[in-house]
């Protein structure tokens, strides 16, 4: 099950891009931003007046969501989630896409989205280098994008909700080096897919967490893919 403290800001996400981001739609991109309270000072800033009245133009909001893969429990409870979420607001309709771990399939998702000219594309990259260009021509298209959980080369995107994921790396190797393996050891890491943002920078933080002793080594490294049963044969 995802955290609370995830499904909060992804309403709240969701309600400020599709409150600020919007009403600007016809006239391009909004600037790059990474948390939800940094969209709703924007607004703030636009002054309520102005989004209220360019939202009350249109009775239904459509939202793309393009999810790199349902193989993951965790992919299909965030689906369940933006579900839950957009419940809240009658007037959004979400329309979801698979890509089934298939850069090439996530792309043509996106850009299906943005001939459809969506009002909010929300976005869990594959990889993060393969999927920048598409989730740019979008951006640059007028069409707010949230990023969920991965990102992509640049900023050419509105939002990004997700964790520290080299903190998260960090702990888990200080938990190895200072309390697993204190007196040294070797150690397989068992990585997720190769070119995702999440991977890169857990492993980034992992082997800063383990710089603090010596005497611990990593031997081999494979990837799973996120994928539990993969991950039992990549020891």
């Amino acid at each position: 099950m995802m955290k609370k403290g995830f499904k909060r800001m992804l309403g709240l996400g969701l309600a400020a891009v599709c409150a600020f981001g919007l009403s600007a739609c016809a006239g391009g991109g909004q600037s790059a931003s990474t948390t939800a309270a940094q969209s709703e000072e924007a607004k703030s800033e636009a002054g309520e007046s102005k989004s209220e009245g360019a939202t009350a133009q249109k009775k239904e909001f459509v939202i793309g969501m393009s999810q790199c893969n349902l193989g993951e429990p965790w992919r299909v409870a965030m689906n369940d989630q933006i579900k839950m979420a957009a419940e809240k607001h009658p007037e959004f309709k979400v329309i979801y896409a698979d890509a089934a771990q298939d850069n090439s399939k996530q792309i043509a998702d996106i850009q299906n989205f943005i001939q459809q000219k969506v009002d909010l594309i929300i976005t869990s990259p594959n990889e993060a280098t393969p999927l920048t260009n598409v989730v740019k021509e979008a951006y640059e298209a007028g069409i707010p994008v949230i990023l969920l959980d991965r990102k992509i080369d640049g900023d050419t995107y509105t939002q990004f909700i997700g964790a520290d994921n080299v903190d998260m790396g960090r702990v888990a190797g200080e938990y190895v080096a200072n309390t697993l393996l204190k007196d040294g050891g070797k150690v397989c890491e068992i990585k997720g897919l190769e070119g995702t943002s999440g991977g890169i920078d857990r492993d980034k933080g992992f082997r800063e967490g383990i710089a603090s002793n010596l005497k611990v080594e990593i031997v081999a490294v494979n990837n799973a893919d996120w994928l539990r049963e993969k991950s039992y044969n990549s020891g």
